[in-house]
């Protein structure tokens, strides 16, 4: 599987990653299956989110023996310091993991987003969640390319 660095991290990820959006319309059983066929077949890269309805949990359950095989990627849709803390640690927990690779703010496709995340202290609570050691990078996701640039 080619692999590629993650935007300015170190992390060298597979050019096709695993997005967890649409796994809570499968049973676990069939989620569980198809996350480890996508690590067998060498992806190396697990998306999901907390809006992701059961998305983190099914991931969970193959993060507690695979979690060495590859870098996990989470976020929160809230904006404020508070939510995005209470979001962080509920993400560690559910996904039974000690630290994500990659977290993000979701859908940061606005100004109004975007100054949220800044003056509401989200960016703070991810900063702290990273000094703890309990994120490795922080990212931004969007949905409106004029923003992202």
């Amino acid at each position: 599987m080619e692999k590629r660095r993650l935007g300015r991290t170190d992390l060298e990820v597979s050019r096709i990653g695993f997005g967890g959006m649409t796994i809570p319309d499968v049973s676990q059983k069939q989620a569980v299956a198809t996350v480890h066929k996508a690590l067998d077949l060498g992806i190396n890269f697990v998306d999901t989110a907390r809006i992701y309805g059961d998305s983190e949990a099914k991931i969970g359950k193959v993060m507690k023996t695979r979690r060495d095989e590859c870098y996990l990627s989470s976020r929160s849709p809230e904006w404020d310091y508070e939510g995005m803390k209470a979001n962080i640690d509920e993400s560690l927990r559910t996904l039974g993991v000690d630290y994500i690779d990659l977290y993000e703010p979701h859908d940061v496709s606005t100004t109004a987003r975007y100054q949220a995340v800044m003056a509401e202290g989200g960016i703070d609570a991810l900063y702290e969640a990273k000094a703890a050691g309990k994120i490795r990078f922080i990212g931004v996701t969007g949905h409106n390319w004029g923003m992202m640039q």
